[in-house]
């Protein structure tokens, strides 16, 4: 299990101006896949539903979390594009994303993105939120 540092520095107006940073989006999976090597692969120790079509997906997102939730999993969950803040796209057993871990989850994707300065990661917006939330699901 990862564990994300608690002494986060980056305020949510700070994490919200990293991530608006990358307006768009890019084809291809390579800064996605730099980014999640960077992280360690957090993405490597989850299971996914992915939920897709053109009707019902947040219905169906909410009974399959309340199912998964009732059976004692935990859940992590992202929709786009979010209703007032980004806080609203990302729930962790079924609850919003509070505002430190949220700043916690985009200070480590920051940090690998950075991490190396002659070999800068350039996201777009989707990378962003999705490397965050990898690290924050567990």
């Amino acid at each position: 299990m990862i564990q994300l540092r608690k002494d986060v520095e980056m305020t949510y107006n700070e994490a919200m101006e990293f991530m608006n940073r990358w307006q768009g989006s890019r084809l291809g999976l390579e800064r996605m896949t730099e980014l999640m090597e960077r992280m360690g692969h957090p993405e490597q120790k989850l299971s996914y539903i992915h939920v897709a079509g053109t009707n019902g997906k947040g219905s169906t997102c909410a009974m399959l979390e309340a199912i998964l939730l009732s059976a004692g999993y935990k859940t992590g969950m992202f929709t786009s594009p979010y209703l007032e803040t980004v806080l609203d796209s990302i729930r962790i057993n079924g609850r919003n994303i509070t505002e430190p871990d949220f700043c916690q989850a985009v200070e480590s994707v920051k940090n690998a993105v950075l991490g190396n300065p002659t070999e800068k990661i350039q996201l777009d917006e989707g990378e962003s939120v999705s490397g965050g939330n990898g690290r924050q699901a567990h």
